[in-house]
């Protein structure tokens, strides 16, 4: 199935980054988009592999039994007012598995989000949709009682990026190698296991930084992970972004019945 992307969108705006997602081998991976407004919209979403590039992917739409696969590393769609689109990735279960990142851009007010399901013990992931430009993202990372933290980073710009990396413990005292930098390509990811990458960081808590270069656009998510296994669990850390803010709700906890 072949679908004509517009050359040109009337009033299409960046609206937000999506720093990961997989897909193949063992993964899926499932954008959720939702028009806000009282009125219909255009939303274009764009897919980017890794270390830099478009990725195209088979995607299938939900909403529509039996509608065959697009093979495409950008489409649009037109959402109608307050309606919400599915699109999930498509493809063969084999290995390698293909990884990187998405951006949304639409002429009206579109968010969303993105679910990547590991498909062996059907664990799932909420990638939230960064549309905050930042001069800094911190991840907190607890790689103790063997959990460690992987790490996705996007350049959201078409520009390469150097982007520098402070990594501190728990104290705030500064346990990564001075000048660490990441390189990304123009709309490049990267992704890593935090121990892996800073072996410094094995076994301790902390935070690690990244700093947006200037001129530029990054987003991070990480996706902290425990002991591989029959009980393996996956959960993405929010990144805390450095912008102004006056305060804040958590909108559920749980504790004791097996809960903490």
């Amino acid at each position: 199935t072949i679908e004509q992307q517009a050359f040109a969108i009337p009033g299409l705006t960046f609206i937000g980054s999506m720093p990961h997602m997989a897909a193949e081998e063992n993964w899926t991976t499932t954008f959720t988009l939702v028009d806000k407004s009282p009125s219909q919209a255009t939303a274009r979403l764009s897919l980017f592999g890794d270390p830099s590039g478009a990725l195209t992917l088979p995607l299938v739409f939900p909403q529509s039994a039996g509608a065959a696969p697009i093979l495409a590393s950008s489409l649009d769609q037109t959402i109608a007012a307050n309606a919400s689109l599915l699109i999930t990735t498509a493809g063969p279960q084999t290995p390698p598995v293909e990884v990187g990142s998405a951006q949304l851009a639409a002429s009206g007010a579109v968010d969303g989000f993105a679910i990547f399901h590991l498909i062996p013990g059907a664990q799932e992931v909420v990638v939230p949709l960064e549309t905050r430009n930042a001069s800094s993202y911190l991840l907190a990372f607890d790689n103790t009682g063997g959990v460690v933290l992987g790490v996705a980073v996007q350049n959201v710009s078409s520009q390469p990026a150097v982007i520098p990396v402070v990594i501190r413990d728990d104290t705030g005292t500064v346990i990564g190698p001075p000048g660490a930098t990441i390189f990304l390509a123009g709309n490049g990811h990267y992704s890593f296991v935090l121990s892996t990458l800073y072996p410094v960081t094995a076994g301790k808590r902390g935070i690690i930084e990244f700093d947006t270069p200037a001129g530029g656009q990054i987003s991070v998510l990480g996706i902290r992970t425990t002991p591989l296994g029959t009980t393996t669990t996956l959960t993405t850390i929010p990144a805390l972004a450095n912008v102004g803010t006056s305060g804040g709700s958590i909108a559920h906890i749980a504790t004791g019945n097996g809960w903490q």
